[in-house]
């Protein structure tokens, strides 16, 4: 967190106005070789429908998609999509939704994300059965 001087980052809601923090995501999600192409799918066609008002604007749902990571060549039946960004705190539910809207799609996908919040908590997100099982794991 120490290379971005985040402390400048605000954002108004009901008319006050709040400090930004970040939080580091890193994941990944398990599927199959065929399953890829429906998850790019489902990713892209979800950035360009998605609303969240004021607070999120389309240039940082752009920016947080980069993060997603996909193979360039896919090795023998399983395939590993990753997420790695520090995304300010109340973008996460939209990488929480993405992966919900995956899993309406595509149920027998497994995953797991690890999320560091910058006061030292950190969680885990658990992709199992079609659901995001969430835990503290400080």
């Amino acid at each position: 967190f120490d290379t971005h001087n985040h402390n400048m980052d605000k954002y108004i809601k009901n008319g006050v106005c709040y400090m930004a923090k970040y939080i580091s995501v890193r994941g990944w999600i398990e599927c199959d070789n065929i399953q890829i192409h429906t998850i790019k799918r489902i990713i892209s066609n979800y950035e360009l429908r998605v609303d969240f008002g004021s607070i999120i604007d389309y240039e940082s749902i752009k920016l947080y998609n980069k993060g997603w990571c996909y193979p360039k060549e896919i090795i023998n039946w399983t395939t590993c999509i990753f997420y790695g960004a520090d995304v300010k705190e109340y973008c996460l539910d939209f990488i929480k939704n993405e992966i919900k809207e995956i899993l309406k799609e595509i149920e027998e996908i497994e995953g797991m994300f690890i999320l560091k919040y910058e006061e030292g908590e950190r969680r885990c997100w658990k992709i199992v059965d079609a659901q995001i099982i969430e835990k503290i794991i400080n």
